[in-house]
């Protein structure tokens, strides 16, 4: 065969450009026991149905529970936190306060400076750092086109992809300071403002933008101070994007609010699910805290449950962070046991949510103010404590929660490498997948400039996550509160700095947006808000989903003084642009709009913690939807027991059609107990369920921070008094049906008095990461630390602590927190030396890579390879060097089954005969071969490494029967298993990250027309099932977002359009690579540990390959009638 042409000509392949369009796919959502829902089109989240006793060839599938919707990375063996990276501005500033909110998503982290002075005095601005390999790089600041002094722009941050939002709190919205939130979007790497985001009834301060969170094309903007039922009792505000213009959607305020609630103070959202914070509500006690879960059913938001730590009470301040993450929320208590702090998990089974468990950290201490911040995805959640004395006096820190079945355990506590006492290391979160970010917004990183702020990222290895980067604001100042909100997606952070002075004003605020290349974050943009004013605190809530994010603003003006807005920004080509300002339609002054914002695809949710509607100070939360590119107010949320005082909106998450809400003031279980609120949506409708500590007492502040990441929900309720007043704790709750139920009390293995464990929280699948910004650490009073917690088998187990590479005391490191995958991020927002310059520093999680699929020569490559039917010749192209080897090994009619059967790192040759049911292997480490037979006529070969020694092992499915016989590799034995139907195709793959292969099967037809996918966790015996593409597609699973699980895939022909269901949230995305005559062949080519969509076609022997990290491949190696050997096991 003559030597192969080889070209790296990615402008010869257009196709491969991802887009977005509004097909359907056969994507179809299913519940427990229930008929089907609607077909949704290209955006969107699955819910799994299964049932640990059924399998997919019996008739009975309603199943006994819903899985958790998101999915950190899993690993096997230890896994830690270490720190990643300090982040920091490389123009930071004394009193910057860099880090006090941020937020990271995959390779990209940002970090609001809201005291950063760009656009005047304290008028803020967020920073855009991205990761390369592992080192983090500023690419952009962001400041508002109309950035003034005091708008305090980067309040709160958010980040989704290509889009961010940051708050700014004095902004002018639609009134004087009342608040607003900027939406700046991505594109070719440059950030640019999208849209101003206000609350339509916005009023002078309402502080529309206190938080922020985005969700594709939705987000939510809190405005703690909104009028909700009451005056100041909070509301949040919804508002989605439709065609690049975001509009209101509607206004969310607790059913229930009182004034003084703060409803709105902590908002997350997740696809059509959000919930807000609401602090201050009274039901168990003077400012006990709760939160309200809000969901939508077509575009109207209802609220569906109110949530409240059953142990709440008086200034346990419940509420005040949530997170949201399919049918889980989490919400922060920091004010709970004399402050140390705590955060409730709840879940949700059908329409109604129950306690999981309380979390609190191992170490915690009365003052940590555990619970201060919380973010949650999957089976992991981060609470921040940011007043952790880790290693000095309020250097802060984050924890981290693993879930395993229900159980909630604290997988590590995080601290900044270099915290200092005062840095309030976890003063705001983040959690994506295996990279954490938490806000230090007092950090002095730079030299004679008082907290200037900077932001940890903490990457997880195994369970291991080590600091990866410190993100600081280039342009921080003293008190700007750099990384008092974090938020991350994928590769790109957002970092709220609500008090950074800038064109816009003192205390304006901007968000800084991070982006991750390698291992390196950079910042890539500062946001400012377009038209920021000075005390707007823009940034000071954040959220992110892919390219839209969210960032409340809740001081600024439009609908009177504090009414609060929230922006949405978007990228676009790596630019990020405010697309729309978001306003509550009711906003008022004093609202606070913005204060929590989370957002979800479409969706946003916005708290106004300060709303009215039920009282002063009652809460609300605001739902908007993005429909064309333009957001609109879908509804606005209230508590139904809402009260005066209650904080409904605190802190709000999202995750799809489920919202969580904090009103961690609420007096459920006792004055300021707290509570938070579960809504989920159906046909644009709301409904609520109230979820409360199962310990709840008065103080506790339950629902202080809250996340959700699919079925699994934290609530961090930093002021629990497990572990000595106000160590803090979280709460994990998981959902079942409609009913959540609280799975795990999560608390720092270390937590002591006053760390407030739970301030922040944030959860990725099943890692949590936990911020106790006042745990105290060797080196400093107070420094701060982040949990890192993971779940397996339905225990969460602390994991890692972390804490800053440089800490100081003081820092209120962990009062941010942040984690998407393997990426958290911790806020630390007095650090340096109490100076709230801020910093935000991202952890990483190493995992040991997946071996590539069919890589002959070892080095770590997927190798172009082919079979020759006519003459039973292998023909594999070395990327290594280039070279060509060839064999002859079979004839036609043979099966394909190459593997690594000799453990040796190197892919041999191998079939399988059919009509003898004999395997030949020929070993890859000497000229030889080997012969055995296990098998029938009838049955398919589906080779994988089952017993997870590095050895495939020979399998085969019996269609007829529907059994598997697997020959193990590690003792000879032979494993088999009922587990399919006799239409099924077998699809195995390691779907949930243990390093041992799945028993799963494709069902073309499935009993509605669409195809089922059935997998048998090797982790724990369950099953899981999804309904993802249709009788004509070919299965294509792999490990495409490389957090060490299989996604679960399809190629459709007749377009050549892939579909990933990503394992970590179980969102999807799609794009077109190939045509209908192409043969799919994905691989790892690259080798950069993630699969590459990857096509051969037949009539010129040319191969189409989508690398990951090195752009489109194309070469040509073989000939019509050839087979390409990466085809082998798409089914």
């Amino acid at each position: 065969m003559p030597a192969p042409a080889r070209r790296n000509l990615s402008q010869h392949f257009a196709l491969a450009t991802c887009i977005a369009f509004t097909v359907l796919i056969g994507f179809l959502i299913m519940g427990a026991g229930t008929g089907a829902a609607p077909l949704y089109g290209l955006a969107g989240s699955v819910r799994s149905f299964f049932g640990d006793e059924a399998k997919p060839g019996a008739a009975d599938k309603r199943g006994s529970a819903l899985l958790p919707l998101g999915g950190a990375a899993s690993c096997t063996g230890e896994q830690t936190w270490p720190e990643q990276q300090k982040l920091s501005a490389d123009d930071g500033a004394a009193n910057d306060q860099f880090g006090g909110s941020v937020s990271v998503s995959g390779d990209t982290a940002i970090a609001g400076v809201p005291l950063d002075d760009d656009n005047g005095n304290n008028s803020g601005s967020a920073f855009i750092f991205t990761r390369n390999g592992e080192v983090w790089t500023r690419q952009q600041t962001l400041t508002p086109l109309d950035g003034a002094a005091g708008h305090q722009f980067g309040q709160s941050v958010a980040i989704s992809g290509d889009t961010v939002i940051i708050g700014a709190i004095f902004s002018d919205g639609n009134a004087t300071t009342s608040g607003a939130a900027y939406v700046f979007t991505r594109s070719g790497g440059v950030w640019t403002q999208q849209q101003k985001l206000a609350a339509s009834d916005g009023l002078g301060g309402d502080q529309f933008g206190a938080s922020v969170a985005i969700s594709g094309d939705t987000v939510i903007v809190g405005a703690t101070f909104g009028d909700g039922n009451v005056t100041d009792s909070g509301a949040a505000y919804i508002f989605t994007r439709s065609g690049g213009v975001w509009t209101e959607q509607q206004k969310l305020t607790a059913s229930d609010g009182a004034g003084a609630d703060w409803f709105g103070t902590t908002v997350s959202i997740n696809n059509d699910t959000a919930i807000t914070g609401a602090p201050f509500d009274d039901d168990a006690g003077n400012n006990s805290g709760s939160a309200y879960v809000f969901t939508r059913t077509g575009t109207n938001w209802t609220e569906q449950q109110k949530l409240t730590a059953p142990d709440g009470g008086v200034n346990a301040q419940f509420g005040r962070s949530v997170s949201v993450s399919g049918d889980t929320a989490i919400a922060g208590s920091p004010g709970d046991n004399s402050a140390r702090g705590s955060a409730y998990v709840f879940t949700r089974t059908g329409t109604n949510w129950t306690q999981q468990q309380k979390l609190t950290a191992l170490d915690g201490e009365g003052g940590d103010i555990f619970g201060w911040s919380v973010a949650i995805s999957g089976d992991t959640a981060i609470v921040g404590a940011r007043l952790d004395n880790t290693p000095t006096s309020r250097a802060g820190s984050a924890y981290v929660f693993l879930r395993t079945g229900t159980n909630w355990t604290e997988q590590q506590k995080l601290t900044a490498s270099d915290g200092e006492g005062g840095d309030e290391l976890g003063v705001s979160v983040s959690i994506s997948g295996d990279t954490a970010i938490a806000g230090a917004y007092f950090d002095d990183s730079l030299l004679g400039s008082q907290d200037a702020g900077s932001a940890y990222v903490f990457t997880r290895s195994g369970t291991n996550w080590t600091e990866q980067q410190k993100l600081s604001a280039d342009d921080s100042a003293e008190h700007d509160y750099f990384g008092n909100s974090v938020s991350v997606s994928g590769d790109t952070a957002i970092i709220g700095a609500a008090r950074h002075d800038n064109v816009n004003g003192i205390n304006a605020g901007s968000a800084y947006v991070f982006i991750k290349t390698g291992t390196t974050w950079t910042r890539l943009q500062n946001l400012l808000a377009s038209d920021g004013a000075a005390d707007d605190v823009f940034g000071i809530s954040v959220a992110i989903s892919g390219d839209t994010a969210i960032i409340g603003a809740p001081g600024d003006d439009d609908n009177g003084s504090e009414s609060g807005s929230a922006y949405i920004v978007t990228r676009n080509g790596g630019q990020w642009t405010e697309m729309q300002k978001l306003t509550a339609s009711d906003g008022a002054a004093g609202d606070s709009f913005g204060t929590s914002v989370s957002i979800s695809g479409d969706t946003a949710i916005v708290g106004s913690m300060q709303d009215d509607d039920a009282g002063t100070n009652s809460g609300s939360v605001y739902i908007f939807t993005r429909s064309g590119g333009v957001w609109t107010q879908q509804q606005k949320l209230t508590a139904s027991d809402g009260a005066a005082g209650d904080s409904f909106g605190t802190s709000v998450s999202i995750s799809g059609d489920t919202a969580i809400v904090g009103s961690r003031l609420d007096d459920y279980a006792g004055t300021d107990s707290g509570s938070a609120y579960i809504y989920t949506r159906s046909g644009g409708q709301w409904t609520e369920q109230k979820l409360t500590a199962s310990d709840a007492a008065a103080g506790d502040r339950f629902g202080v921070s809250v996340a959700i990441s699919g079925d699994t929900i934290i609530v961090g309720a930093y002021l629990d008094d497990d572990l000595g007043s106000a160590s803090g704790s979280a709460y994990v709750f998981i959902r079942t049906g409609t009913n959540w139920t609280e799975q795990q009390k999560l608390t720092a293995s270390d937590g002591a008095e006053d760390d407030v464990f739970g301030v922040s929280v944030a959860i990725s699948g099943d890692t949590v990461i936990a911020g106790a910004t006042f745990n105290s650490l060797p080196g400093g009073a107070e420094q701060g630390s982040a949990y890192i917690f993971t779940r397996s088998g339905g225990q969460w187990t602390e994991r890692d602590k972390l804490t800053a590479s440089d800490g100081t005391s003081f820092d209120e490191y962990g009062y941010s927190v942040a984690v998407d995958g393997a990426t958290a991020m911790v806020g630390a927002i007095r650090h340096p030396n109490h100076t709230f310059r801020g910093a935000a520093y991202v952890f990483t999680r190493e995992c040991a890579a997946n071996p590539a699929p069919f890589d002959f020569d070892g080095d770590g490559r997927t190798d172009i390879s082919i079979f020759r039917p006519g003459n039973g010749q292998w023909w594999y192209l070395r990327s290594s060097d280039g070279g060509n080897r060839a064999f002859t090994f079979g004839t036609d009619g043979d099966v394909l089954v190459p593997g690594d059967y000799t453990g040796d790192g190197r892919t041999d040759v191998a079939f399988y005969r059919p009509s003898t049911g004999m395997w030949y292997v020929l070993r890859s480490e000497s000229p030889s071969f080997y012969a055995f037979p296990f098998g029938a006529p009838t049955d398919i070969p589906a080779p994988a490494d089952y017993d997870g020694d590095g050895k495939t092992d020979a399998a085969v499915y019996r269609p007829s029967n529907g059994t598997w016989f697997i020959l193990r590799s590690t003792d000879g034995g032979v494993t088999w298993e009922t587990f399919g139907g006799s239409t099924d195709r077998p699809v195995p793959a390691d779907y949930d990250g243990d390093g041992k292969a799945d028993v799963a099967v494709l069902r073309p037809t499935g009993g509605t027309g669409l195809s089922e996918w059935w997998i048998k966790r090797s982790s724990d015996g369950g099953n899981r099932a999804f309904l993802f593409g249709t009788a004509t597609d070919r299965a294509v699973q792999g490990d495409y977002t490389g957090d060490g699980r299989a996604d679960v895939a399809f190629w459709r022909p007749s377009t050549g359009m892939w579909y990933v269901l990503r394992s970590e949230d179980l969102s999807f995305y799609a794009f077109p690579f190939g045509s209908p005559t192409d043969i799919p062949t994905p691989g790892d080519y690259d080798g950069d540990g993630r699969f590459d969509a990857a096509v051969f076609r037949p009539s010129n022997g040319t191969w189409f390959v989508n690398q990951t990290t090195e752009g489109i491949l194309i070469t040509t190696f073989g000939a019509p009638t050839d087979l390409p050997v990466p085809n082998a096991y798409v089914r």
